[in-house]
């Protein structure tokens, strides 16, 4: 349980855990309750589910605290399921917002299926990210391997040939190997120190992606019901 814990926490890692997890326990919930399921057993179902063994025993714990009704203690107009998934501690506000909108204006199955295909998506994208990432930390891990090894080999090498064919400052000579390979190094340092910058931005970018999205779900949820509810007026 506590390696899960630790990989929910990872960064790039963590992230794709949790959007995956968030984007089946939402297409879970939304099944079971479209089928009239109630809440206690659609809480443990997706548990049981759940990849993970710590958002499944948080799950549960939050399953207890549904049924128990002390999940919205603090404050009772707070939407049951919404603060019983919060209590878990692993799901992204965003997606606790729009369930939290769909539970309160009756477009709980609507908020479900918005969460489950935005987290789904994130999950590819973050995925993406993630190998682009680690292709190229493994690009700069090999040209440092491989550095390392010709350095030690090429090193003594280079200092006896140098001290035997010693020439003049004057006089016009290439690159060594040495040199090479430490302009290489330094192109692979300077890549590893601009590495976590680009994603700083990357999760920024993707940040103020979110609440764009928050706004316009919030908007759609609303919308929906408010249209239905129109419908049932006019048949009435």
């Amino acid at each position: 349980v506590a390696t899960d814990r630790i990989i929910l926490r990872l960064p790039l890692v963590g992230g794709i855990v949790q959007a995956l997890a968030t984007a089946e326990v939402a297409k879970n919930y939304r099944a079971l309750y479209g089928a009239g399921a109630d809440a206690g057993s659609t809480f443990s179902a997706c548990a049981q589910a759940a990849g993970n063994r710590a958002l499944r025993m948080a799950l549960l714990r939050s399953r207890t605290l549904l049924e128990s009704g002390t999940a919205t203690a603090g404050n009772p107009d707070a939407p049951a399921i919404t603060e019983a998934l919060r209590a878990t501690g692993y799901f992204p506000e965003l997606a606790l917002t729009i369930i939290g909108t769909g539970e309160a204006s009756g477009g709980l199955v609507r908020a479900l299926d918005s969460v489950a295909r935005h987290y789904s998506v994130k999950a590819q994208e973050r995925i993406a990210v993630f190998f682009a990432i680690f292709d190229k930390l493994i690009m700069i891990a090999v040209i440092a391997m491989v550095g390392a090894v010709a350095l030690s080999m090429w090193l003594p090498i280079m200092i006896a040939e140098q001290n035997m064919h010693y020439y003049a400052m004057n006089q016009k000579r290439g690159f060594t190997l040495i040199e090479i390979l430490g302009v290489l190094m330094i192109v692979g340092l300077l890549a590893a120190i601009a590495a976590p910058g680009i994603v700083q931005r990357y999760i920024a970018a993707q940040m103020k992606a979110e609440d764009q999205t928050l706004v316009l779900m919030q908007q759609d949820i609303v919308r929906s019901f408010d249209s239905e509810d129109l419908a049932n007026t006019n048949i009435a």
